[in-house]
């Protein structure tokens, strides 16, 4: 009792091809057909390496924001690490002004 089927690799050669090609015209198609509904315009300047300023902060930081528009504030950082530092120096603050009393 030898009952011995042949394996074709056909059905999954066509079936992958048919999916490539589904994949391929239709992503092609979706890219061709959707409209732009706008763009965003600016303006701005550049300036050569040679004029170039470093701005370092102190203490370091998180940057929060960039804000740039007459005179507006360039950069400001993010004030959580600040924060949280400072929360923990006041706990320690309070542990040791608790020490203080009991003693």
């Amino acid at each position: 009792m030898n009952d011995t089927q042949d394996w074709s690799a056909k059905r999954f050669l066509w079936s992958g091809l048919l999916t490539l090609a589904v994949l391929v015209f239709g992503l092609g198609a979706w890219s061709v057909f959707p409209s732009i509904a706008g763009a965003v315009v600016a303006s701005g300047v550049v300036e050569v390496a040679s004029t170039r300023q470093i701005v370092q902060h102190g203490e370091g930081g998180v940057l929060a924001e960039i804000l740039v528009a007459d005179g507006a504030v360039l950069l400001r950082l993010d004030g959580t690490l600040l924060r949280s530092e400072l929360a923990i120096v006041e706990g320690q603050l309070f542990e040791l002004l608790a020490r203080l009393e009991r003693l």
